[in-house]
């Protein structure tokens, strides 16, 4: 599944109360293994591994707790993978990042892709420091406005009041660049993935604002990878009709994140074709992360064969 550069990455979730997959990859083996062949089977090499929930509604679990749920339902199954996929852990701790990394080179496991997916939106000493420590580790850096990084699941008590509507627009661009100084002076920015992190920190109306102008965001740093992920994210189950119950509003949405996950593509080509710098080899990477395999598979087959180019 790639367009222009385009990657669906494939979310695993190995906890117990996430509001997608809530259980069922460490119940069943069979269904963790199913998932992974399911989006191998589509074509599928990024895939986005969680073992704790950060909605706000779920409590935040320990950090021994999250290395426990990895090594005991997803590092035993290492071997599904293959030296060309990309796995990436979404996690907020450095330290579970660096035991996941030091694992991987104890066991001389296969050589697999890997991305921190940092939710903290924190660019410390403690990510700089662990990118210095392991040089072909890609990052995510993430809007995220909690305080600290154990401060991560409280991130909507972070959210600001803006007094005009596109102000969250300013922000996300204002709090990238920031980003971006730091990490040209470092040397790092290209190994770098920038995330508007829908749903953190954000309110309804800050989330809907962001995707209707998301490629203002492209074209505020034409040479930045991106990563973007709606799927499942509780401000699409508001646009869903109040006769639904939550359930079902969970179901609908996914109808309208397959529309708008072909948006977000259409986009991004578009944005591409204006860039003339670019070529094959120098076009930054776009992944999107998605739950439901069905969902990426509609929402390419659409781009790639009906969309007007």
């Amino acid at each position: 599944m790639t367009l222009n550069n385009i990657k669906i990455m494939g979310v695993i979730n190995i906890t117990p109360d996430s509001f997608s997959d809530a259980g069922k990859m460490i119940s069943s083996e069979k269904v963790l293994i199913g998932k992974i062949k399911a989006w191998k089977n589509l074509g599928v090499n990024h895939f986005d591994i969680g073992a704790q929930s950060t909605a706000p509604t779920s409590t935040p679990c320990s950090a021994s707790e999250e290395w426990s749920r990895l090594e005991k339902y997803f590092l035993p199954h290492i071997d599904l993978f293959d030296p060309k996929d990309t796995l990436s852990f979404d996690t907020f701790r450095c330290s579970t990042m660096r035991k996941v990394l030091q694992f991987l080179e104890e066991n001389e496991k296969k050589q697999v892709n890997l991305i921190f997916n940092d939710v903290s939106g924190k660019l410390d000493t403690d990510v700089l420091d662990l990118l210095s420590d392991f040089p072909s580790l890609k990052y995510v850096y993430s809007h995220n406005l909690c305080s600290s990084r154990e401060l991560t699941h409280d991130h909507m008590s972070f959210a600001r009041d803006y007094s005009q509507e596109g102000m969250i627009l300013t922000d996300v661009i204002e709090y990238f660049q920031s980003a971006q100084n730091l990490l040209i002076t470092e040397g790092l920015i290209n190994r770098v993935f920038f995330d508007p992190c829908f749903g953190f920190s954000k309110n309804y109306l800050d989330n809907i604002f962001l995707l209707k102008n998301i490629e203002q965001i492209f074209r505020s740093f034409p040479k930045q990878a991106w990563l973007v992920g709606i799927s499942k994210k509780s401000f699409l189950q508001q646009l869903q009709p109040d006769i639904l119950d939550k359930a079902s509003k969970q179901d609908s949405s996914e109808y309208l994140h397959s529309i708008l996950l072909a948006q977000i593509l259409l986009k991004w080509q578009a944005h591409v074709k204006l860039m003339p710098f670019y070529n094959q080899s120098s076009t930054p990477k776009l992944l999107l992360r998605v739950h439901e395999p069905l969902v990426a598979h509609n929402s390419t087959l659409f781009v790639s064969q009906f969309a007007i180019k």
